[in-house]
């Protein structure tokens, strides 16, 4: 992964999704590149609390490159609207938060989409042992949701061969200036 690009604005989100496991509900959270449409980080817990979004947006600030200025946006849920949450964005990334506005469920619908399909394709139907089981299957959706499934918003291209044409460009571009 590279550090956060220049414009345009990226915003990283990050409402959870739920499976279900034969030792109960399964919370999953996902942080999405909306630039890129890639998952740029995941955390998948028994419960979705402060602890669980935490991890999520350390995974996806450490996967970035420990950038400056990120932007996470959620939803109003309260694990993201928490003191905790809000002084590690603020004081451990040295990233901005950003919430939905009260009644705006448009805001969230990239990640909601993901969620959505990760559960289409195949990852609601299965039966997990625990929720070691559930990291893996999730793990293994993201592999092939970022590097094999082709994106309507990036030209029918994979996420990371979109991010690699975009790397490409940059470099193209600072060695013609």
């Amino acid at each position: 992964m590279v550090g956060v690009a220049p414009p345009p604005l990226r915003k990283e989100r990050g409402p959870g999704g739920e499976l279900q496991c034969c030792c109960g509900k399964i919370d999953s959270v996902a942080t999405l590149d909306l630039f890129l449409r890639r998952i740029i980080a995941r955390h998948v817990d028994e419960a979705i609390d402060q602890r669980l979004v935490i991890m999520a947006a350390w995974k996806a600030w450490k996967n970035r490159g420990n950038p400056t200025g990120m932007i996470l946006h959620s939803d109003r849920g309260k694990q993201y609207a928490s003191r905790g949450y809000r002084r590690f964005l603020k004081n451990s990334c040295k990233a901005r938060r950003s919430m939905s506005r009260k009644g705006n469920c448009w805001d969230n619908a990239p990640v909601e989409s993901f969620f959505s399909t990760l559960k289409i394709e195949g990852l609601d139907k299965m039966i997990y042992r625990n929720v070691d089981h559930v990291r893996f299957e999730v793990w293994h959706y993201i592999e092939y949701y970022n590097q094999r499934r082709l994106h309507s918003t990036l030209e029918y291209t994979t996420p990371v061969a979109f991010e690699g044409a975009y790397i490409r460009k940059l470099r193209l571009t600072k060695k013609s200036v």
